[in-house]
């Protein structure tokens, strides 16, 4: 019977010193760690990894292509096989891409693909703001892939020796 009423006392014991934490925390000023997240964005680290998203260097890609050449290591790198990478038959043609599909139901955002990629044409993006409505949405072609924020990286520029 004594030791039902330890077990008691020390259950209502943590109870309080739980409610007593929770007051002293929820009704001081300058604790406020709510974000009111549709009119205010949360500020995400540096190294956060949103969707996979395409890069194109300015001046040297055009607006309707970004700098991938269709080598399809992004699409052996991703475990789920949510990227797939068509290059163009054509031997005599430089290589570009003649389909490239991002599955984004698939996607667990790991980031193999941007390490992969040997251009650096794709990046992690900082985009967390996926909902749809429907599941087809989230299946990005190359046009559409182009249509979303692409990142634009500056063209490397050389540096001239002055004499």
């Amino acid at each position: 019977m004594a030791g039902r009423v330890a077990k008691f006392v020390e259950a209502w014991k943590s109870i309080f010193v739980g409610h007593n934490i929770t007051m002293r925390r929820g009704y001081s000023r300058g604790n406020e760690v709510t974000e009111l997240y549709p009119y205010e964005k949360p500020q995400l680290a540096e190294r956060f990894r949103g969707a996979p998203q395409l890069v194109r260097i300015a001046g040297e890609t055009s607006e309707k292509e970004g700098s991938c050449t269709g080598c399809g290591l992004c699409a052996k790198a991703c475990p789920v096989n949510c990227i797939t990478v068509e290059r163009n038959k054509d031997k005599e043609a430089p290589l570009k891409v003649a389909s490239w599909t991002l599955d984004l139901t698939k996607c667990m955002i790991c980031g193999l693909c941007a390490e992969a990629c040997p251009q650096a044409a794709l990046v992690m993006s900082h985009d967390y703001e996926n909902a749809v409505y429907a599941k087809d949405k989230l299946i990005y072609d190359m046009e559409r892939v182009l249509r979303r924020p692409i990142h634009i990286m500056p063209a490397a520029t050389t540096v001239s020796e002055e004499s």
